[in-house]
């Protein structure tokens, strides 16, 4: 009797051997193209009608095109690629400077929104940027030096070099940073350089390609003075973030990514635009606030990736167009998707099997990517 209760357990260990093979060898089918260049492309989803982040969409929601033709999304995720922040902040200016209190009241809350796999660092802005914290995971010590901000600019020669500044935070992120990763900046400013307006300093050309070369997503808190306690209350309710409130009325963050197509020049929110960022004004209260959500809507978005095309040798820059289909549409209402406008064919791509992902509720990602799951566009 016990021999055979063995040879019967032997059996079914056997079976339940056999079947965890196989579905490992699936598993290993269904990566496919795991060590093909992956082009990967960050998006925030905004409900038009609410201003809420969408939260809840799925890899079949979404529709992907370059240079106008379909392309199958390999990869999918919100929240779990890990990410690099350059907070950038102004310290030349009288309204930056004014604003300065708001930055630090609200550093540490601001933070916290990061994962623990995050990382940021702390430039700043005089005549030329200043490094402060190198890139690093330790958020509290870039609270503290924000908090300290005003010792650093002891010897600093004051001056206001934001395309310069932007276009060497972008730059850094690329150097220090892996592939896979995902990168923003953050920059806090009255978006007004006199080297700009005197012709001087990076063209706008230049710093939109180090941005695309670097995929660096850009977001700005534009500060304005205000002498009226009343707006200053009223801008400063509005700004809180739909992701934690999105009952509060029109919020800002859907307010600047809808006033993005009437931008123009050379400034911040140019280029925000173009990167898939928001540019917002805020002032007072207001722009602490707008910082606090801006790491949130930060941190939240999704990341879609796909196997480009072979590109001709041209170095011109890739188109990319992100939407989501009519059936979302129809159920959610107009959806407002902030990404970047393309990538240069040039720069090293990561592969699949290099994302270092972090487990999420929503991930579609493990065990593996299944085919089955794949927009066919």
């Amino acid at each position: 009797m016990l021999i055979k209760q063995l040879k019967a357990l032997f059996v079914y260990l056997l079976i339940l051997w056999l079947s965890s093979a196989a579905l490992v060898c699936q598993s290993q089918e269904q990566l496919g193209k795991a060590d093909a260049p992956l082009a990967l492309v960050d998006a925030t989803a905004l409900a038009k009608k609410t201003g809420a982040v969408a939260v809840d969409l799925k890899r079949k929601d979404f529709m992907l095109r370059e240079n106008g033709v379909p392309q199958e999304i390999a990869y999918f995720s919100r929240e779990e690629l890990p990410l690099s922040v350059m907070l950038l902040l102004d310290v030349s200016s009288a309204s930056a400077r004014l604003s300065m209190k708001e930055v630090q009241r609200t550093a540490k809350d601001a933070l916290a929104r990061l994962k623990p796999q995050d990382k940021a660092v702390l430039m700043i802005i005089g005549e030329k940027p200043h490094l402060i914290v190198e890139l690093t995971a330790d958020h509290a010590q870039i609270a503290k030096e924000i908090d300290d901000i005003w010792l650093n600019t002891a010897g600093l020669r004051l001056g206001v070099s934001i395309n310069l500044s932007i276009r060497e935070a972008a730059r850094y992120l690329r150097q220090k940073t892996e592939p896979g990763e995902r990168h923003a900046i953050v920059i806090i400013t009255d978006d007004k350089s006199p080297s700009r307006a005197q012709g001087g300093g990076p063209q706008r050309d230049s710093i939109l390609e180090a941005l695309d070369e670097n995929d660096v997503t850009l977001c700005g808190t534009l500060v304005t003075p205000s002498k009226d306690p009343n707006k200053e209350f009223a801008v400063g309710m509005t700004a809180a973030s739909t992701v934690a409130n999105p009952i509060l009325g029109l919020p800002m963050i859907l307010f600047g990514a809808l006033s993005r197509s009437s931008t123009g020049g050379g400034g911040v929110s140019y280029f925000a635009e173009r990167t898939g960022g928001v540019a917002i004004k805020a002032n007072g209260a207001a722009v602490g606030r707008v910082f606090v959500e801006m790491m949130e809507m930060l941190r939240a978005r999704y990341t879609l990736g796909y196997h480009p095309p072979a590109s001709p040798a041209d170095g011109k820059l890739r188109e990319i167009k992100l939407t989501v289909n009519p059936r979302v549409q129809q159920e959610q209402g107009e959806v407002l998707i902030l990404t970047r406008h393309g990538y240069y064919p040039h720069q090293p791509l990561p592969r699949l099997e290099m994302l270092k992902t972090a487990p999420h509720p929503n991930n579609e990602n493990q065990p593996s990517i299944t085919q089955n799951e794949v927009a066919h566009l």
